[in-house]
């Protein structure tokens, strides 16, 4: 595993933890809080309903390219929830999601500007999960608290399509990358195809405010993680350049030597790269010559991506609720 790579992991695996932390003793302190004084509440048969709701948002990707924070875009989507307890929901929801990476926007002297590749991806998912409400509204829906602060978790399913642009002198259009096989995917002596088609565990973290009898306004977070390491369509080792289908997924396997950064039309100071690192040529299997900056080729120094980690996204979003269908009866758990 690279160092920025495994540093940025640790550092979003700490912040986590610390806003899990610190979420729990702040639901507890207000838990007991709210017990004291609504003691008869918990008495009451609790009334379910089904409500519907949007979101919007800005999501943020954590994988094999570089990434920060001025890197971030848009996700929503649209959710259905049932209330099944004082505490527990079904939700159901429908998400859009655009997440990008770009190393063009790293350190100039890290070899991560150095291997100068780049994504967006736009992903929708259908996801299915429980949600649970750290403090229990109990009686008629309209009675439900003012304040909740809640986790939920599940499972979803997504649909994933990784695009880059082709290098300035080609047009800088954005094209699929899946079936370019940019790592050798599909070909002889390399893995399959990845697919598409991927699932995520989703973790969420929100608080909910009442604003009036039928509607709440909402704050979330959510991570997912995801089955896939291809999020960004970079994975592995480089593949040797021969063994690539076209002219097309080479340009886009190996961008070390692109004076230009596609994303954003900025010199790459390539002289001074060259000057770093030295040029790699050589005959490949095809007897055609290939050149790349020293040490980013297959089984070579650096490489293109880090098989021991899977990407994962998360998005934080502003929700509206409204409650359609009140009067319904909770389904009783043993």
């Amino acid at each position: 595993m690279n160092n920025y790579l495994a540093l940025k992991i640790s550092k979003n695996y700490q912040f986590l933890t610390y806003f899990l932390f610190f979420f729990i003793i702040f639901s507890n302190y207000y838990q007991l809080l709210y017990a004291q004084r609504n003691k008869k509440d918990t008495r009451l048969p609790t009334e379910g309903y089904v409500s519907t709701g949007m979101h919007a948002g800005i999501a943020y990707y954590f994988g094999d390219l570089y990434t920060d924070f001025s890197i971030i875009s848009p996700t929503a989507g649209a959710f259905i929830l049932r209330k099944l307890s004082p505490h527990l929901f079904g939700r159901l929801g429908l998400n859009y999601a655009l997440v990008q990476g770009d190393d063009a926007r790293a350190n100039p002297n890290s070899h991560i500007f150095a291997r100068n590749l780049h994504f967006r991806n736009a992903i929708k998912e259908l996801n299915a999960q429980i949600s649970i409400d750290l403090w229990g509204s109990y009686g008629k829906f309209y009675k439900r608290r003012n304040l909740v602060a809640y986790l939920a978790t599940g499972i979803s399913i997504f649909h994933h399509n990784p695009q880059a642009k082709i290098p300035i002198n080609w047009g800088r259009q954005w094209v699929d990358l899946q079936p370019l096989g940019t790592e050798g995917q599909g070909r002889a002596g390399y893995p399959k195809p990845y697919s598409k088609i991927q699932i995520a565990l989703p973790l969420s973290v929100g608080l909910k405010w009442k604003i009036n009898d039928r509607s709440d306004f909402q704050i979330e977070t959510c991570f997912r993680y995801t089955s896939t390491d291809y999020l960004d369509d970079v994975s592995k080792q480089y593949p040797d350049l021969s063994d690539l289908a076209n002219p097309l997924a080479v340009a886009l396997s190996n961008r070390t030597l692109e004076p230009i950064a596609a994303t954003t039309g900025k010199s790459r100071n390539l002289d001074q790269l060259v000057q770093k690192y030295g040029i790699d040529a050589y005959l490949a299997n095809d007897n055609n010559l290939y050149q790349t900056l020293e040490g980013f080729k297959r089984n070579t120094r650096f490489t293109r991506g880090n098989t021991f980690a899977r990407d994962f996204f998360l998005t934080f979003q502003f929700q509206i609720e409204y409650i359609m269908n009140v009067g319904l009866k909770c389904p009783k758990f043993k």
